[in-house]
């Protein structure tokens, strides 16, 4: 199935929804995205998310990082978990929870998250405290770029713009979360991105 995404045999959204059928087997990661499931809209921690070596498992899975990284996610208790996941991205590059160490053994997982989030263009759904966050990020990012002072690595995974207020001197390769979307894949159809990720789910529908 990995080979088959990675290559790709076809078109990879059509084997997206066998392939998250398959990731969500695991024990670890079906119970990571059990637990986001069942406390949506609350925003779990890293830790209540992940789980004492959740992370280390999400990370070292090469079928989940394979599916992020080539197909819009139509599932909905996956789009939660994930949407979790990338505030506890946000939470970690603004070095709120995670150590050096954790954030270099999840790194393949956020830098495929990021790339989720460009190829469904960032309909997840977001909190005004994560808005907040990320604002906050951004403008320590801008400040780090104009100082030529060396850039941890999560602040450079690829995302879109916080608000149109972004400033334009800030590299796309260099956002972090996006405003984009209030109810994620399901409820943006509203919207440009939306009407994208609806077209993607057409054959896979996430209720």
């Amino acid at each position: 199935m990995v080979r088959a995404l990675t290559e790709p045999w076809g078109r990879p959204g059509e084997l997206a929804r066998i392939g998250t059928d398959l990731v969500k087997l695991d024990p670890v990661i079906g119970g990571c995205v059990a637990r986001a499931a069942d406390a949506w809209p609350l925003r779990l921690s890293a830790q209540a998310l992940f789980g004492p070596n959740g992370l280390a498992t999400v990370a070292a899975d090469p079928l989940l990082c394979a599916l992020l990284n080539a197909a819009p996610i139509c599932d909905i208790e996956m789009e939660r978990f994930l949407t979790m996941a990338r505030r506890a991205m946000l939470e970690a590059a603004a070095g709120m929870t995670a150590s050096d160490g954790e954030i270099g053994t999840a790194l393949s997982f956020y830098t495929a998250l990021a790339r989720q989030c460009f190829i469904n263009e960032y309909v997840f759904s977001h909190t005004d405290d994560e808005i907040q966050a990320a604002g906050d990020l951004r403008d320590s990012l801008v400040a780090a770029l104009e100082a030529r002072t060396q850039v941890p690595v999560l602040w450079r995974l690829r995302s879109p713009p916080i608000s149109r207020s972004a400033p334009s001197r800030l590299p796309p390769a260099c956002w972090i979360v996006s405003g984009r979307g209030s109810d994620g894949c399901a409820g943006a159809t509203g919207s440009r991105a939306g009407a994208r990720a609806a077209r993607a789910c057409r054959h896979s529908p996430v209720d």
